[in-house]
């Protein structure tokens, strides 16, 4: 969700958890919204609810954000 939609101020996450090695550098920090931030937690992949397969958390310096995500207005 874009920050101005957003009743809480955006955060600094680490895209790779400390906890994972992940260094507090520009390469390895985000803006990410509270909740998302929450959610994801030190958690680097999550299961497919589909295939149950492991899969790779989002990465926003290696993925593009349109093939993973689509906004369709407060959905």
């Amino acid at each position: 969700m874009p920050q101005e939609f957003d009743d809480t101020p955006f955060e600094i996450d680490h895209i790779i958890a400390r906890k994972h090695t992940g260094p507090t550098t520009a390469i390895n920090l985000a803006l990410s919204c509270f909740q998302c931030n929450s959610f994801k937690g030190s958690d680097i992949a999550g299961r497919d609810r589909d295939t149950r397969n492991l899969v790779p958390l989002f990465n926003p310096r290696r993925h593009k954000w349109d093939r993973h995500f689509r906004w369709q207005g407060a959905y």
